[in-house]
């Protein structure tokens, strides 16, 4: 096992960040429409982000909720919700 490489890995990095997020943007709605609470932690720094998951959340059936909360104040979703920070 390798755990470090022989130089810098930002580029593969940002691949694999990449795939992973369209890959959540897939999986997360299905999760949301089969009435597990999902809770997005992307950061979503931009609005037009924000507004683009709560409209793919609302047109699924799913609530969603903004929450604003430092690591130590983290809560259980209540049923149903699908919190957005």
């Amino acid at each position: 096992m390798r755990l470090f490489a022989d130089e810098p890995t930002m580029e593969l990095d940002a691949k694999a960040m990449k795939r992973l997020l369209v890959t959540l943007n897939d999986i997360w709605p299905q999760v949301a429409k089969a009435g597990i609470d999902v809770v997005l932690d992307f950061g979503f720094w931009r609005r037009a982000l924000r507004d683009d998951i709560r409209q793919r959340a609302h047109s699924i059936g799913a609530v969603t909720k903004k929450r604003v909360e430092s690591a130590g104040e983290c809560r259980r979703a209540e049923a149903g919700e699908l919190w957005l920070p």
